[in-house]
C-alpha cells in the first residue's frame, strides 16, 4: 500500500511539473492565480499553514472552465500536520487517491475541521 501511494504522490508530481494533467494544459493565468488564492489562507481542514496547495473541487481536467474559477478552488495542505494526517489535499481532496477527485471535499473538510476542533 505504501509503495502504491508512494506511485500515485509521484505520478500526481511529475503532472503538476510538467503542467498538464490528463492531456490538458494549465491556463496561463494559473500561477498568478494560485499564489494570489493561497495567500494569507490555511488549510480547510486542520489549519496548517505549511505547504499549501489549491485544490479544484470539479477537477479541471474534467470541468476546463471551471479550472480559473475561484469557487471551485480551496486551500489544502500536503504535508503532515498536527493531527497526524499526512496529506489533507490527498486524504480529503482525493479520498486517499490522486487518481479520484472528491467533489464533495468542501463539505468534507468543514466536517473534519470540526471535529478535529472538538477533539482539542
Amino acid at each position: 500500500m505504501l509503495t502504491s501511494i508512494s506511485n500515485n504522490y509521484q505520478h500526481a508530481k511529475d503532472l503538476v511539473l510538467k503542467k498538464t494533467h490528463k492531456g490538458r494544459r494549465r491556463n496561463k493565468g494559473w500561477r498568478k492565480l494560485r499564489n494570489a488564492f493561497v495567500k494569507g489562507k490555511t488549510c480547510e481542514v486542520c489549519g496548517s499553514k505549511k505547504k499549501l496547495e489549491v485544490h479544484h473541487i470539479l477537477p479541471f481536467h474534467m470541468y476546463p472552465l471551471f479550472e480559473m474559477e475561484p469557487t471551485n478552488l480551496m486551500v489544502l495542505c500536503d504535508g503532515s500536520n498536527r493531527y497526524g494526517i499526512k496529506s489533507c489535499h490527498l486524504a480529503v481532496g482525493h479520498l486517499g487517491n490522486y487518481r479520484r477527485s472528491n467533489i464533495d471535499s468542501f463539505t468534507d473538510a468543514m466536517i473534519i475541521r470540526q471535529k478535529l476542533l472538538d477533539c482539542t
